[in-house]
């Protein structure tokens, strides 16, 4: 009932240009995404609110896609320290925060992208293999801990029924291992790694896999990204995308639907 009270007011919006001032104070107070509608054009309009109104009502979201380094759990800097030594090694000067950017890639797009730009006389391949051996010799994942609000946040949506699932970059035995610390596994369907498939982010290939695997709706769906290459395919995947800005890596997520620094700032 509410659903359609929302959409027969964004109707008379677009398509009529009923001014917000023109609705009794009572229904914009009820409704507070009708007293954030702009000047703009009407298909904008519509198709912008009509999705930040379905964020209001309760049980519209019926599955989750988490990203995981970033929004599962702070597992990124480590990494990136590990790019800095190894650059260092190389005879390279590259900072922690010149090399921030890559965070949501996969390897093989890193590795490729690094010794490019750098001018790296190595594959891609060798470049991240060495890379990893820096990482796992000063990095124990199993001392990684959850991003603040998750095991609450995690507890609710599945009280509700909403379906959630992992879709990242990482390969799946350090997400299952990551993931068995945190104890958290259980609450997720499915999870899929990028690694084998033909593009990864900021291609929305996994995301739209994930959306295909899950069998809702994308306009039931959400997902929590935290970097810019990841965000960048939730948003083509045409799913309202939410930038978690939990990490101590700093990332651009203003393309985001709604940008968030806690999962207890995300009302489901």
């Amino acid at each position: 009932m509410r659903f359609c009270v929302i959409l027969s007011l964004l109707l008379l919006h677009t398509v009529f240009s009923v001014s917000v001032q023109m609705l009794p104070e009572r229904i914009i107070r009820h409704f507070p995404c009708v007293a954030q509608m702009k000047v703009c054009s009407k298909i904008e309009r519509f198709n912008t609110w009509k999705i930040k109104c379905y964020k209001e009502i309760e049980g519209m979201i019926r599955g989750i896609i988490f990203d995981f380094d970033g929004v599962i759990t702070d597992s990124e800097p480590p990494y990136i320290e590990a790019l800095v030594k190894l650059m260092k090694s190389l005879g390279r000067d590259a900072s922690f925060e010149e090399l921030q950017h890559v965070v949501g890639q996969n390897l093989k797009a890193i590795g490729e992208e690094l010794t490019g730009t750098y001018g790296l006389d190595m594959s891609a391949e060798e470049f991240n293999e060495r890379c990893m051996r820096i990482y796992e010799e000063s990095t124990d994942i199993r001392d990684f801990r959850a991003m603040d609000g998750l095991y609450d946040f995690l507890e609710s949506c599945k009280q509700k029924g909403i379906i959630m699932c992992v879709a990242s970059s990482s390969d799946y035995d350090y997400l299952y291992t990551i993931m068995d610390s945190l104890g958290i596994r259980d609450y997720f369907a499915f999870v899929l790694s990028g690694h084998g498939l033909r593009k990864g982010k900021p291609d929305p290939l996994i995301y739209n896999m994930a959306a295909e695997k899950m069998g809702i709706d994308k306009k039931d769906l959400l997902i929590i990204e935290d970097s810019t290459n990841g965000i960048r395919a939730g948003k083509t995947s045409g799913i309202y995308t939410v930038g978690f800005k939990g990490s101590k890596v700093v990332q651009d997520t203003s393309m985001a639907d709604k940008e968030v620094y806690s999962f207890k700032e995300i009302k489901i």
